[in-house]
């Protein structure tokens, strides 16, 4: 804006000298001058006229840039089916790599400790006449535990997901209810798993 006004200043005193200018000169010189003049105020005024239009423009689009900008994309709204079907996907995709994994490696520390207080026989010596080593038979004191506390750590946590699957809505829909079910039993498998942990941390 600043300089559209200084532009139009410009423009005035031009036009203001010229006036003086025009009074000094000959009728040929006026008539001659006269149209140089006018072709130049037009040229003057449209250069104004397309500043003022190209700064305006700028505004509107930069507006227009922040008010676009700010605003999210909009979330794609999920029909109740696709919903619960999301639900059930994603409670066992949790299971599958947040917890599963970490629950395989205590069952198969479980299943060494087992195997190791049921196993009486004599360690064959080595060629060299070594005897290897053989693993203690029991665990107790802190060691057994820390097992107890894992098992009833991760019984706690399948117990939860089996409570939000039982939070899925089904909207009676055979094909969701089955495919909950049967996330059910999968979860439930792994619950008496871990009830065969409590008797062998029980026999240790």
């Amino acid at each position: 804006m600043d300089m559209i006004k200084s532009t139009q200043g410009q423009i005035h005193n031009m036009v203001k000298d010229l006036c003086v200018w025009w009074d000094q000169i000959t009728e040929e010189e006026k008539l001659r001058m006269a149209g140089c003049v006018s072709l130049g105020i037009v040229g003057l005024t449209f250069v104004a006229y397309s500043l003022n239009k190209s700064i305006t423009a700028k505004k509107k689009h930069d507006k227009k840039k922040k008010r676009t900008g700010s605003k999210s994309k909009p979330e794609v709204k999920l029909t109740p089916y696709e919903f619960s079907e999301k639900q059930l996907s994603d409670i066992m995709v949790k299971v599958a790599s947040e917890i599963l994994p970490r629950l395989e490696d205590f069952l198969d520390e479980i299943k060494l400790l087992k195997n190791s207080a049921s196993n009486d026989e004599v360690y064959k010596p080595t060629k060299r006449g070594k005897k290897k080593h053989k693993p203690p038979k029991n665990v107790a004191g802190q060691g057994l535990e820390q097992l107890e506390y894992k098992r009833r750590y991760f019984n706690e946590i399948l117990l939860k997901e089996l409570m939000d699957l039982d939070g899925v809505d089904t909207l009676g829909d055979v094909t969701l209810r089955d495919r909950r079910r049967e996330c059910v039993r999968k979860i439930q498998g792994y619950h008496k798993e871990l009830d065969g942990v409590k008797a062998v941390l029980g026999n240790l």
